[in-house]
């Protein structure tokens, strides 16, 4: 199975302390996040760290279809190995499987992924996505909204 896969605002950080630059900042209408360049550096390891999806387990949290897996990774700014988490969606858009990252950030609590999640892997996303006649929980905003008007 082959995924297109598209970003989305994963530089930009929500409700983060010591952002970077709030100068940079992604502005749709309905919210506003500044530019993380903590997470710009990081990002440039996801397209390695996305082709190995099918060599792992993958989380479900949430309602929404959302799904992620957290890797060890060495952080630049400790130096140190940190749990990297990447949230993503996965729909059918037309004949095509699509991966929109929706986040990428370091962990930064002691105990991430607390509580039971359900686990799946990207061949049984993948397989569930091509059998459906439609896609059971929609395509994530960012990903639809890429020319609302402001």
């Amino acid at each position: 199975l082959d995924f297109v896969v598209t970003y989305g605002l994963h530089c930009f950080a929500k409700d983060e302390e010591g952002i970077d630059s709030a100068a940079l900042e992604y502005f749709d209408g309905r919210e506003s996040r500044p530019f993380s360049f903590e997470r710009y550096e990081l990002s440039k390891q996801l397209p390695d760290l996305i082709s190995e999806l099918d060599k792992k387990q993958i989380t479900e949290i949430g309602g929404g279809g959302e799904k992620y897996r957290i890797v060890e990774i060495l952080n630049p700014e400790t130096k140190e190995v940190s749990e990297y988490k990447i949230g993503f969606c996965c729909f059918r858009e037309n004949r095509l499987l699509r991966l929109h990252v929706t986040t990428a950030f370091i962990e930064k609590r002691e105990k991430p992924g607390v509580g039971k999640h359900a686990t799946t892997s990207i061949f049984r996303i993948g397989n569930q996505l091509m059998a459906s006649k439609r896609n059971a929980f929609g395509i994530p905003k960012e990903a639809k909204n890429k020319r609302q008007k402001v």
